[in-house]
């Protein structure tokens, strides 16, 4: 049997997204549970385009209710049955790996990252305990994130990014890797285009499905005419 790779699943959670004629939004809604938050769209989206890892048990269990689909059936689409905890995932890099889902393994570890989650933080007036308890960690876990110097797991990406109203896209440094932002920018401002870009890029209309050149041409416009418009703005003084 062939064994079951990230572009694989995102194939196929697509094609069964697009059949039940459900947008990355509404599958985004659907997911939330009494427990847990939404999966974002933008993550959504990037596991479609197999550019995540095969998402975690937990995760997959909310795709299947924002699928509308049995548990068992988003498993064996991952690969999976529901008595086996090991799932064979590709890196960026197309390497094949094997995550142990029952361990937290998996996660991110980066300063830019770190700063991201403590400017966000300071800026909505939040304590370090505050978000710690909404995390439903420690505060010493919580102190060591916002250092760099402990990982954060791909769920407490996703948590971190609703808490704050941001894209997972944003706390990872994705925008700013694919779309540098003019020198003059503060991080307000590419909150802010985020913000603009989650409430304004069509992911498709009726039966049409927008592929992710479509999608990259609309955001080019998009952020073109905000950088424009606010260097406008910023040079009558009214931003």
């Amino acid at each position: 049997m062939d064994s079951i790779t990230p572009k694989k699943f995102g194939n196929a959670l697509k094609e069964i997204r697009l059949q039940k004629h459900f947008s990355l939004r509404q599958v985004s809604q659907q997911s939330k549970t009494d427990s847990k938050p939404a999966i974002s769209p933008s993550y959504w989206s990037l596991v479609e385009r197999g550019e995540r890892n095969i998402p975690k048990v937990d995760t997959l269990n909310r795709m299947s209710k924002g699928l509308r689909i049995s548990r068992e059936e988003i498993l064996n689409l991952a690969g999976l049955s529901s008595t086996n905890n090991v799932i064979n995932s590709e890196s960026s890099e197309n390497e094949s790996h094997h995550y142990n889902l029952t361990a937290n393994n998996e996660g991110y570890i980066d300063k830019s990252l770190a700063n991201r989650i403590s400017n966000l933080r300071k800026n909505h007036n939040m304590k370090q305990s505050d978000l710690a308890r909404q995390l439903q960690l420690d505060n010493s876990s919580m102190s060591k994130i916002e250092n760099g110097t402990r990982k954060v797991s791909s769920d407490e990406i996703l948590r971190i990014a609703n808490i704050f109203e941001v894209s997972t896209d944003y706390l990872l440094g994705n925008n700013e890797k694919a779309h540098k932002s003019p020198d003059w920018a503060t991080e307000e401002d590419r909150i802010d285009l985020d913000k603009l870009l989650q409430s304004t890029v069509p992911m498709g209309y009726k039966e049409m499905s927008w592929n992710a050149q479509d999608k990259e041409k609309v955001r080019n416009v998009i952020e073109g005419i905000y950088w424009d418009r606010l260097k406008e703005l910023r040079e009558k003084g009214e931003k």
